[in-house]
């Protein structure tokens, strides 16, 4: 059982460095302004139905 779970914890490690953003998770600022732009238009898109068919 230990075994098992000596492997499993470093295939876990293992994937963990084969992410692109690695163990701190920090996200890039290109990502951050992206999010902003698409969460301003999914705002405008829920609301503007409401407020022009009331």
């Amino acid at each position: 059982m230990k075994e098992q779970n000596n492997k499993l914890e470093h295939e876990n490690k293992e994937a963990a460095k084969e992410t692109p953003q690695g163990k701190d998770n920090s996200y890039m600022p290109e990502d951050i302004e992206k999010g902003k732009t698409m969460a301003g238009l999914s705002y405008l898109l829920f609301f503007l139905p409401l407020i022009v068919c009331p």
